[in-house]
């Protein structure tokens, strides 16, 4: 099982993509994209916002064909590792909680190390 994910930022967001996800848990990627299709509808009908948790988006496959994916939030990696079992959930949820978990870190080190740019920011900061 491959542990290492690759998150990517958007809108100040994190997010993961179902290929990745796929791929670490060793699922088809078409059997991940319609099980989170039925999360999507289940959070929509529910009144509850299926974007805070998954993005539909598409890639090309090795055919240049366009194929369904979706980005993946914290709360939608979440709902994923919930329904994934045994060792396959497990490993997932370590892996992304971690990744996540470090890039939090990270961007408040940053955050941390940015310099006022004025006498009022100093002051502020």
């Amino acid at each position: 099982m491959e542990k290492n994910l690759t998150f990517f930022e958007k809108d100040g967001k994190l997010f993961v993509s179902s290929l990745e996800i796929a791929k670490m848990v060793d699922k088809r990627h078409d059997n991940l994209t319609r099980d989170i299709r039925g999360y999507v509808e289940l959070l929509d009908s529910s009144n509850l916002r299926s974007r805070d948790f998954f993005i539909e988006s598409q890639y090309s496959n090795s055919q240049n064909k366009e194929q369904p994916c979706y980005f993946l939030t914290r709360r939608g990696c979440n709902i994923v590792a919930l329904k994934l079992t045994r060792m396959k959930g497990l490993l997932f949820t370590a892996a992304y909680v971690e990744k996540f978990y470090a890039m939090e870190q990270t961007e408040k080190e940053q955050q941390q190390l940015k310099l006022p740019n004025t006498y009022k920011e100093g002051l502020l900061h």
